[in-house]
């Protein structure tokens, strides 16, 4: 059968498909959801600090259980296949505080998770297909990134995680991180945020400019994350270090 997915599902998927996400294969199956909740691990293990779930609709439940393959499909173009294994409904709630460090139901990155759906769909995919979007001129992949590390002859490269336009405070840290490994990846993250966050034609623009006039060149690569905003702190602390690894990243 064929399940049409949203934007904010696209990107998971093409960061799963293009290893931005290892060592996930998939949407994570209803143990995956509970192993990574409980205890920031993978049944396998591996350490995984939050969910990455595909919603569904109920009403299309019966035709998955009866699939043994799901084509993904953006925009009318089949993105992925998909063996599903697990259809789950999780309850949030119980599971606010354990995630998010707060029980307070207005927090910005439990209502984006409430709202993605009730119903889940788990199961490995096969990504055939990155889809040109509003965010594909910001980006590289981890390919790309590795690659011109290499070209770069950068020996260690430090990670840096940000979601809005750089301000002091963050140029110190960045000559700081120059000073001490040679190399740095910017990376903002340019996906779903919460109100009054930057706009990504801003954040993206000024970095441009920061790497331009005060910054050196031949020693930094800019391209942006686009994935959602968890708003989770330490436990996204964890999921960013784990991203920026998969993209070459030493520190």
């Amino acid at each position: 059968m064929r399940l049409n997915i949203n934007f904010d599902s696209y990107l998971e998927l093409e960061k799963i498909g293009i290893g931005a996400f290892k060592p996930l294969k998939g949407f994570m199956t209803e143990s995956d959801f509970y192993s990574v909740v409980d205890h920031l691990r993978l049944p396998n293990g591996k350490i995984f600090p939050l969910p990455v779930i595909l919603p569904i609709s109920y009403s299309l439940i019966p035709e998955i259980k009866k699939s043994k393959k799901i084509y993904l499909s953006y925009k009318n173009t089949t993105v992925a296949t998909m063996e599903p294994e697990s259809i789950f409904k999780p309850d949030f709630k119980k599971y606010i505080k354990k995630i998010f460090g707060t029980n307070d139901e207005s927090h910005p990155g439990y209502k984006m998770l409430l709202a993605s759906g009730k119903y889940f769909l788990g199961g490995s995919i096969n990504f055939l297909k990155k889809v040109e979007n509003k965010y594909t001129s910001y980006e590289k992949t981890p390919l790309d990134v590795r690659k011109r590390i290499k070209e770069l002859g950068l020996k260690y490269v430090a990670g840096f995680q940000t979601r809005n336009v750089p301000h002091k405070a963050h140029e110190h840290i960045l000559q700081l991180a120059l000073q001490e490994y040679g190399g740095l990846l910017i990376q903002p993250l340019i996906g779903k945020k919460k109100k009054g966050d930057f706009l990504p034609e801003a954040v993206m623009t000024s970095y441009n400019v920061l790497i331009k006039n005060f910054l050196p060149e031949n020693k930094i690569i800019l391209g942006a994350l686009t994935t959602s905003m968890r708003y989770a702190g330490p436990r996204e602390a964890i999921f960013h270090a784990l991203i920026r690894r998969n993209y070459g990243c030493t520190h």
